[in-house]
């Protein structure tokens, strides 16, 4: 599922761009941002004040490790 391979990139706990992980999935812009805003509605990630970094919140990415 592209949600285990969007937390899969972000779980280095760095800000990424959401063009930049959707490039690197082969996924569209809109199908990675439905991604990251049902992280970011459910406390599993922050986006900056552009909305158009992620990272993902340090508790779930040490969880991933």
């Amino acid at each position: 599922m592209i949600i285990d391979y969007v937390t899969d990139m972000l779980k280095d706990g760095k800000w990424h761009h959401v063009r930049t992980i959707a490039r690197k999935l082969d996924q569209s812009e809109p199908a990675v941002r439905g991604v990251v805003d049902f992280c970011v509605l459910f406390n599993m990630a922050t986006v900056d004040s552009t909305g158009n970094r992620v990272k993902l919140d340090p508790a779930l990415a040490k969880l991933l490790e």
